[in-house]
């Protein structure tokens, strides 16, 4: 069945097939591969939520793990899991050296694998305490993590996935920003991951951590102390391998008091590193509530991103390294969220904005912004804006860029300012 975008709406850079998943995972085509069926029960688990599992899932992975060939192996849980009291881990990141403490779920290097975790939780006590003294790391870093994917087209089917930082003792540098940390609810470092009907909440670093291109379809991620989802590309992405949330929830991003959270708090960041990676990611029909900095910040790297039929409730970041080509349309802006920051070089391609409604009043809906020690004239992202509401605002779109040279400005309507051109 194919997925059929709204009226109007932008056409996809892919031809999306997506199934319920009820249609999707319980086929018989699903029943004829089903050649190596594994649970957390065979290795020992209990699954009660008191007794840790960490043992269990560790002898669980190795043996998935070491499976010969490439046919589908396929996990199911159904219990509810201690992820701790197992032996320690090595970082997500950093496998060859470990620095303090990481327990949990260890990495799934093979291709191929399925999770059907309908019903399951996976679970951080809350005696498993957070800690973090030192930019950097040292070895009384204390995390907690999740299911993480290496391998290649890994999905999973329901699950949460309960971090639990509000329940546990949490310790860290003397700033109250800017020293991260390594525990995450899920990583997916594999190419052409799947997270469908996933829930994960209050973990420490990040809800969901991506490095390839993937897809997260009606999944919530809610109250990470960092970003409640980072893109951060570790493999090439493109115009058709790119990460795409669709019909999700994201909420409560960095909303801890000021001696616990961590920058940027955002409910989702695109934020690649220096490795020249680009990073190009969808978000569409995607709901923002209560997220403490910023809901959106498209920052590093990124590049012909889509933000498409999304309901914003805090302000939207689009940073000096971003690379343009970002399109905007059919999203709503409540109360008074905006385009707080537009940087940006003039040779990037333009930054469409269309058919967009901005609700704030005391605020201009977007600002252009001067990068800091890099000269004016190779700056100014241009804009294509067109077709966009702010009927509360009383003023001119076009009087609004501090660049002007290559904007274009359409059929914007104001409170005192209908369709002007």
């Amino acid at each position: 069945m194919k997925y059929n975008r709204p009226p109007n709406c932008l056409i996809s850079r892919r031809t999306f097939i997506f199934c319920s998943a009820s249609v999707l995972f319980s086929t018989p085509a699903l029943s004829s591969i089903r050649t190596k069926v594994f649970t957390p029960e065979m290795c020992g688990a209990i699954g009660n939520g008191i007794t840790p599992d960490g043992n269990a899932f560790h002898k669980l992975i190795n043996l998935v793990n070491k499976q010969p060939g490439s046919e589908k192996i396929i996990i199911e849980c159904r219990g509810k899991y201690i992820l701790t009291g197992g032996p320690l881990l090595s970082y997500p990141f950093k496998p060859p050296r470990l620095k303090g403490i990481v327990k949990g779920i260890p990495p799934l290097t093979r291709d191929n694998i399925f999770i059907d975790a309908r019903g399951a939780d996976f679970i951080i006590p809350k005696e498993f305490h957070w800690e973090r003294t030192k930019r950097g790391g040292n070895n009384k870093d204390h995390f907690a993590v999740g299911w993480h994917f290496k391998g290649d087209n890994c999905q999973m089917l329901g699950g949460r996935m309960i971090g639990n930082l509000d329940k546990r003792n949490t310790i860290r540098g003397p700033r109250p920003s800017n020293f991260g940390g390594q525990e995450f609810g899920l990583v997916m470092q594999g190419r052409n991951w799947k997270l469908i009907d996933v829930y994960a909440e209050n973990w420490g670093t990040d809800c969901l951590n991506a490095g390839a291109s993937g897809e997260a379809i009606n999944c919530t991620f809610k109250g990470a102390r960092r970003n409640c989802v980072s893109i951060v590309p570790r493999l090439r992405f493109t115009k058709n391998s790119f990460v795409l949330l669709d019909r999700c929830s994201i909420s409560n991003a960095g909303n801890w008091p000021e001696h616990i959270r961590n920058n940027p708090g955002a409910g989702i960041d695109i934020e690649g590193i220096k490795n020249d990676l680009h990073a190009t990611v969808e978000i569409k029909n995607t709901v923002f509530i209560k997220n403490k900095m910023k809901d959106l910040q498209i920052s590093r790297g990124a590049r012909d991103c889509i933000i498409q039929g999304c309901t914003f409730s805090h302000d939207v970041k689009l940073q000096p390294e971003q690379k343009g080509g970002h399109t905007f349309i059919n999203n709503k802006f409540l109360g008074e969220a905006r385009i707080k920051t537009i940087y940006g070089m003039h040779d990037n391609p333009p930054i469409i904005f269309r058919s967009n409604e901005f609700n704030c009043k005391n605020f201009p809906p977007f600002k252009h912004r001067v990068i800091k020690g890099i000269n004016r004239k190779f700056q100014g992202q241009r804009l294509i804006f067109t077709d966009n509401k702010a009927l509360n605002w009383n003023g001119k779109f076009s009087s609004l860029p501090f660049f002007t040279k290559g904007n274009v400005f359409a059929n914007n309507e104001t409170r005192t300012n209908k369709k002007l051109k």
